[in-house]
């Protein structure tokens, strides 16, 4: 679904049964490429507390989403702020599995040692592992490549023998 406003999400949602609906894919127009929406009504609706999957291709307020498995953004410009919020969001959701943001310009790579610890690099791959507090057998796996990030929980065993775990 394409949509310019929130209002116009929320007058659409409430024909969609709450308990068949599983994936949330949302477009917005063009025009408001860069803006960020906040959802503060849609994320209280039925439709969004049921849905396992979120697609969408802007910038939103990350609140609410504990309920989802999957989540994908596509976004014209990424930072290391909405890195780090992706990984919040990740660490304090137990259904969430795996988060993708693809992008198209992406500048602030060196920072990211510093913040999630030594990488392992296999190009065109560059991939950090950091410890779940809560799940001493569950790892965060962030994985980044020229245009994607890519969040996923792991088990320890899978992790590479030369792999550096850091503390989340």
């Amino acid at each position: 679904m394409s949509f310019r406003e929130e209002t116009e999400l929320l007058d659409f949602l409430p024909f969609f049964n709450p308990s068949s609906l599983k994936e949330i894919r949302l477009n917005i127009g063009r025009e408001n490429v860069g803006k960020v929406f906040e959802f503060s009504e849609i994320s209280k609706s039925d439709q969004w507390k049921n849905a396992k999957i979120l697609a969408l291709n802007t910038f939103f307020m990350m609140e609410n989403l504990e309920n989802f498995k999957e989540i994908t953004m596509y976004l014209e410009n990424i930072s290391v702020d909405i890195i780090l919020k992706f990984k919040k969001v990740f660490l304090t959701s137990a259904s969430m599995e795996k988060a993708e943001i693809s992008f198209y310009n992406f500048d602030e790579d060196e920072q990211l040692d510093e913040i999630f610890g030594e990488a392992v690099r296999h190009v065109p791959k560059t991939q950090w592992f950091l410890k779940i507090l809560e799940d001493s057998q569950q790892i965060l796996s962030i994985e980044m490549t020229f245009d994607r990030f890519s969040f996923s929980r792991i088990e320890r065993k899978d992790v590479p023998e030369n792999a550096v775990l850091s503390n989340s």
